[in-house]
């Protein structure tokens, strides 16, 4: 068997720019790296992000985007609305920032 598989950090998160193993990965989600503390810190981003989420949707809505329902795309597997677009880049906008 082979070494665990590399995982690259994300812009702006802990680790950016150095490798760490999926071990270490592991070793972040045990339960022993669950605190109350960490816990808290992840529902407050969690929430956020649905703040985040919200406040562009509205945005998108008095800037008169209310076809929200229009199809955007469409994929093999996929039809792709208005709605999914501005969900997904406010979503990666939040994940750069964070």
């Amino acid at each position: 068997m082979g070494s665990p598989p590399a995982v690259r950090g994300r812009a702006g998160a802990p680790g950016w720019g150095e490798s760490f193993s999926s071990t270490a990965v592991a070793a972040l989600c045990s339960p022993a790296a669950v605190t109350p503390a960490a816990l808290n810190n992840a529902r407050r981003l969690l929430c956020a992000l649905k703040d985040h989420l919200l406040a562009a949707l509205v945005a998108a809505r008095t800037r008169g985007g209310r076809d929200f329902a229009r199809v955007a795309g469409v994929t093999a597997a996929d039809t792709i609305y208005r709605v999914d677009r501005i969900g997904e880049a406010a979503i990666l906008d939040w994940f750069g920032r964070y």
